[in-house]
């Protein structure tokens, strides 16, 4: 069985969402501290509008937030941790390459017959 292949851009998009649960995350606790810190606050005090900052990842994040869970379960009940694994792989084959994501995406929304 070959093993399963994303292209890359698919990875480039997973990756860039999960780079932005942590940073909502580190946000999330910045302002916490900063506002409420009834169960404690960090040591350190960072300059800037966290609060901002936050909502505006909030934002970003929400629209793909309710589908994450029922997403990685699909993903393992589909194709088990081979097709997890292969969405963070750095692997690239021909066709896959920056130039020609555009050509993927209009592919992909090709009416099959």
């Amino acid at each position: 069985m070959p093993r399963p292949y994303q292209p890359s851009l698919l990875r480039l998009l997973h990756g860039l969402t999960a780079l932005l649960v942590p940073l909502a995350w580190l946000t999330g606790l910045l302002v916490y501290s900063a506002a409420d810190g009834r169960f404690g606050r960090l040591p350190f005090t960072l300059p800037g509008e966290w609060i901002d900052i936050h909502g505006t990842v909030g934002v970003l994040l929400w629209p793909i937030a309710l589908a994450v869970a029922l997403h990685a379960a699909a993903v393992l009940r589909r194709g088990g941790w081979p097709l997890a694994r292969s969405m963070a792989s750095l692997q690239l084959r021909a066709g896959d390459l920056p130039g020609q994501w555009f050509d993927q995406i209009r592919r992909s929304f090709r009416v099959r017959n």
